[in-house]
């Protein structure tokens, strides 16, 4: 039993409603793509650093930088969940006109976008090393801050780690990655001039402060806004819902998936910050 041209629609809309209102990872990352189903592996080449431009009053040939690229292959993994709609649900929607429910594979969306964030900001590890390096698993820069439950704090803290970014040549505007403790810190507190302490971090960065449980409580993460481009999502295959009937059963089966993997370009883009 396959489902209507209008049923598919509706299917689609709500599950791809139910993963943007969870995705974080594509607020902080370029995206590229898609690529393709068939594309299982992203190569990429990384330019090493060149000396400074040199100024003249003739043309010189010296000073000529050789290119020196290191070239890194990553795998694109399936991030994928399925679901099961019964026969009877899908004939009494069809013939009766009651909406189809399709609660269980906006949860299996939901469930993707989750996978995404964590692949995207942590990396996925098999055993002890990373498989797949995340945002703040790629970071290149690290500062030690201080409680954000004390006002002022995060002022300073991200002030800080604004300076180690600069020091890299990467400057505003960032976006700032909280952990649900922290963001609720940084909301509540109010300065000595009564102004509030979250209006003066996002004056500072420019960007965007982004809240999200998939980094551990105590930290956080500056980094340069996707427009930069020193980090991407790449995606291959982009979410998809496919259907067919169960042999057995008639019942309607259903997967949602993509294929995606973040790629970071420039670690020195990225600065954490511990003990806050």
């Amino acid at each position: 039993m396959m489902l209507s041209p209008e049923h598919y629609r509706k299917l689609r809309e709500d599950v791809v409603i139910a993963a943007r209102r969870a995705n974080v990872a594509r607020k902080l990352m370029a995206i590229r793509g898609p690529l393709g189903l068939g594309v299982q592996q992203y190569s990429y080449d990384v330019l090493g650093e060149v000396a400074n431009a040199i100024l003249s009053h003739v043309f010189e040939a010296r000073d000529m930088d050789v290119v020196n690229l290191t070239r890194t292959d990553v795998n694109v993994p399936v991030l994928q969940k399925m679901f099961e709609i019964s026969r009877r649900d899908v004939e009494s929607s069809r013939r009766y006109g009651i909406p189809l429910n399709t609660a269980l594979a906006s949860s299996c969306a939901y469930k993707i976008s989750c996978l995404e964030n964590e692949l995207s900001l942590v990396g996925w590890q098999k055993d002890s090393s990373y498989d797949i390096s995340g945002l703040y698993a790629s970071a290149g820069n690290s500062i030690t801050g201080s409680d954000f439950g004390t006002a002022g704090n995060a002022i300073t803290s991200v002030a800080d780690a604004m300076g180690s970014l600069m020091e890299d040549e990467v400057f505003p505007p960032y976006n700032l990655v909280l952990h649900p403790t922290q963001y609720a810190e940084l909301v509540g507190n109010v300065l000595t001039s009564g102004d509030r302490e979250i209006s003066h971090v996002k004056e500072m960065i420019g960007g965007e402060v982004v809240v999200t449980p998939f980094i551990s409580d105590g930290t956080g993460m500056l980094l340069a806004t996707p427009e930069a481009r020193f980090f991407e999502l790449v995606v291959a295959q982009d979410l998809t819902v496919e259907t067919w009937e169960d042999p057995d059963t008639k019942n309607l089966r259903g997967r949602v998936f993509e294929c995606v993997v973040p790629v970071v370009y420039d670690g020195n883009a990225i600065c954490k910050l511990t003990s806050i």
